[in-house]
């Protein structure tokens, strides 16, 4: 008896090694996958893909493994109370099903019983699976929390505060953005404009203040704007040597607006392009609608110089959007 209860000590210990090695398998194969998504998530900005960031991979794991748990716990509680046990004799194996509590345990000879075999040895497995979603679960909420809390993207907005003169911060801010905008020096196409254009491109202007902490997206030629489609839509004037100003103060009429960008067609004619970004967010479409309001009443319409663009319901651009309007309408 004593044997067959060492027998029985070492295959289950075997199999927990098994499962451990396994979980841990996942645990590696998890941050690896994120660790190369966060880098695909980089190399795309500006680029107009579907982007998924940390928090959506853990939140979509996280969903599965909840789904999995429900599963396993609501089938678990319909088999037998009972749990296996199995003796190694000279003639094979024998099947017994335990019951009650310790020191009163019974035991029921089952090897007639395929049945009950089948569903004890179910029990066991879902027991060790719950156990083992259970951890993950554990873990992959943990490194939710050192991700969230620790994580600081290293763009311009997040380096300033970490500077310790809070009194002059909004010195920093300006100085830090002024210096490497006017380091990026973004493309022109010289032979397509006209030197009024040019002088235009070239020419300092009155730039909205407004919030310059949420400017968090550098652009490869140095401009910060707020969001990742605005980086998207910049960078397709560069490739097109399309020369515009961000969020420039204009007045008409004693109306005062702050366009997204400005660009000219090859023609010399400006366009305004506004650039709806959380279309999902009824609040933010209000104000967005108000401003298509007021660009009508300034004499600016979609017939003639607005381009109005929108992201989709998971926060992107479609780049081929973008590429339509310039190549439609200032190339």
């Amino acid at each position: 008896m004593r044997g067959a209860q060492l027998w029985s000590e070492r295959k289950r210990r075997k199999k927990l090694q098994l499962k451990h090695r396994k979980t841990g398998a996942f645990i590696w194969s998890f941050i690896c996958k994120v660790m190369v998504l966060q880098n695909t998530v980089r190399k795309r900005i500006g680029k107009g893909d579907e982007k998924m960031d940390f928090n959506e991979i853990v939140k979509k794991d996280l969903e599965f493994l909840r789904k999995q748990l429900a599963g396993s716990k609501n089938e678990l509680a319909k088999l037998p109370k009972e749990t296996l046990w199995i003796e190694e004799r000279k003639k094979g194996e024998l099947f017994f099903s335990v019951s009650g509590d310790k020191g009163e345990r019974k035991r029921k000879l089952i090897s007639k019983d395929p049945d009950l075999i089948s569903k004890l040895v179910r029990k066991e497995y879902l027991v060790n699976e719950v156990e083992i979603i259970e951890r993950d679960i554990e873990t992959l909420e943990k490194m939710k929390r050192i991700y969230t809390n620790g994580y600081v993207e290293p763009v311009a907005a997040n380096v300033i505060k970490t500077i310790n003169k809070a009194r002059h911060r909004n010195t920093y801010e300006k100085y830090c953005r002024s210096e490497v905008e006017r380091a990026g020096k973004p493309p022109i196409d010289y032979k397509r404009y006209s030197k009024e254009i040019i002088e235009w491109a070239l020419a300092d202007y009155n730039r909205s203040d407004y919030r310059p902490e949420d400017l968090r997206h550098r652009s490869s030629h140095g401009l910060f704007v707020r969001s990742k489609s605005e980086i998207t839509i910049v960078e397709k004037y560069y490739e097109y040597k399309i020369p515009s100003r961000y969020e420039e103060v204009i007045e008409r009429d004693g109306i005062r607006v702050i366009p997204d960008f400005i660009v000219p067609d090859r023609y010399g004619n400006f366009w305004i392009w506004e650039h709806c970004g959380m279309p999902n967010n009824p609040e933010y479409l209000a104000r967005h609608k108000r401003k298509i309001e007021i660009y009508e009443k300034m004499g600016i319409v979609p017939w003639k110089n607005l381009i109005v663009t929108y992201d989709n319901e998971y926060g992107s651009i479609d780049v081929k959007i973008i590429e339509a309007e310039i190549k439609g309408k200032l190339l």
